[in-house]
């Protein structure tokens, strides 16, 4: 039986399915990709852990008390046990900001009368404007001062101890535009490299398309599987770029740069070799999955399962769409 997927003209329905699910993927990266931290702004509060504390209740505790937007707790076991509790930031305060960059200053100062009631102002603050973002700046650090005590009542832990990080809306939309930015370039530059060393319009077609696939089928399964694009994943997302070109470039040399045998004979050898480096890889990712999800190290799950989606997705792009364009090619050139 002829195993050779690529033999009898077959090559040519291949790309049938990447396309399909190119379609599928691209819904979810526009529709239900969501952001964290890094690049939506927010505040990530690590405590110490002396309690037991049941996250999933936790959580609908503090939003009933709260309201905060995207709150997200999670927790460590170990010998340094943590409590983690992350959000972009609390309703009413977000209202208080849109209404005085609005200029809507009497219905900031409402808002933060219902919260700390009426304050004493200092002489040289003059002018309903200034007023109003006095009543938001100290709405903001009560709001603040009683998260910190209720996590410290939680947690058993003194806030002398807390580690708080806080990063700006507008640091986020910067680190996120750098973020794009470093995609952009990582692409453009490996597509520059690769028509260098092959000299072929065709070829380097061929490969700039890889990443570009893997890119969206990576966004698409963070969006499916709700995990947020951060630095952490964004870097995730550049190694599965840097593994797409080395399995194309690999395609590539064995398909067009060797001449024994037929096109479609040293593609699927280069498929054979390209599918045990792929499972190898695959298969220990898997196992850094396993373990940072029993340890609990958040990071460490996102990180491993968007380069086992992306390698998935590689394997799909490079052995589905690159190999018959390459078979081709080369047919092309034997004319």
């Amino acid at each position: 039986m002829n195993m050779n997927i690529y033999e009898q003209d077959r090559y040519k329905k291949l790309f049938i399915i990447p396309i399909i699910l190119l379609l599928i993927l691209l819904f979810f990266a526009t529709t239900r990709l969501t952001y964290g931290m890094d690049f939506q702004g927010g505040t990530r509060i690590t405590a110490p852990l002396e309690k037991e504390v049941d996250t999933a209740e936790l959580e609908i505790e503090m939003n009933n008390e709260f309201d905060l937007i995207d709150l997200d707790i999670r927790k460590t076991e170990g010998a340094d046990s943590v409590l983690i509790v992350s959000y972009v930031g609390h309703n009413a305060i977000m209202h208080m900001e849109e209404d005085l960059e609005a200029g809507r200053y009497e219905e900031v100062i409402q808002r933060a009368q219902e919260i700390i009631g009426e304050i004493e102002l200092e002489g040289d603050i003059e002018g309903e404007e200034e007023i109003a973002e006095e009543y938001l700046s100290q709405s903001e650090s009560h709001i603040n001062r009683q998260i910190n005590i209720y996590i410290s009542e939680k947690a058993g832990s003194e806030e002398e101890y807390f580690s708080i990080d806080s990063i700006g809306a507008a640091m986020g939309q910067q680190f996120l535009q750098q973020a794009r930015n470093a995609i952009l370039a990582a692409i453009l530059f490996i597509s520059i490299l690769v028509f260098y060393f092959f000299r072929k319009i065709l070829v380097s077609l061929a490969v700039f398309q890889a990443p570009i696939y893997d890119m969206i089928f990576g966004l698409g399964a963070m969006g499916l599987f709700q995990i947020p694009l951060t630095l952490g994943t964004v870097a995730a997302l550049l190694m599965v770029i840097g593994y797409s070109i080395d399995s194309d470039i690999m395609l590539a040399m064995k398909t067009l740069g060797r001449k024994e045998g037929t096109p479609e004979e040293r593609a699927f050898g280069a498929m054979k070799t390209g599918l045990t480096m792929s499972m190898t890889t695959i298969s220990a990712l898997a196992g850094l999955l396993i373990i940072s999800h029993l340890t609990q190290i958040h990071i460490l799950v996102s990180i491993s399962l968007i380069l086992i989606l992306g390698l998935i997705g590689d394997t799909m792009t490079t052995w589905f769409v690159n190999a018959p364009i390459m078979i081709w090619i080369s047919k092309r050139e034997n004319k």
